[in-house]
């Protein structure tokens, strides 16, 4: 798995209301338990999905893959499904399956 340092070590080139949004309707609580804790930063986001990616999806990615992934994600080259940015790497994919990841399903 990638380190925190490499992730945090992209930066991402965000617009004017980019951030905003991000952490508006994609960041979760780190502490999901207590609704004053603070939520993830982008870089943790993409940490939570290839830590989904190899346990929830089970696909098994190499560290250049990895790296890949994250540099293009962090880059926003490309993004997921809002489901999947949401709740990918969640209790509610271990609970509900991965269904719970399709919209208008």
């Amino acid at each position: 798995m990638v380190s925190d340092d490499f992730l945090r070590s992209i930066e991402t080139p965000w617009g004017e209301i980019g951030y905003i949004v991000f952490k508006r309707t994609y960041a979760r609580r780190l502490n999901e338990e207590n609704p004053d804790s603070p939520t993830e930063e982008f870089w943790q986001v993409v940490k939570r999905e290839l830590k989904a990616i190899k346990e929830q999806l089970n696909l098994h990615l190499t560290e250049e893959e990895e790296k890949f992934y994250a540099e293009s994600r962090l880059g926003l080259k490309w993004s997921t499904a809002g489901r999947f940015m949401w709740q990918l790497g969640t209790k509610t994919v271990d609970r509900l399956g991965l269904p719970s990841l399709q919209n208008c399903a």
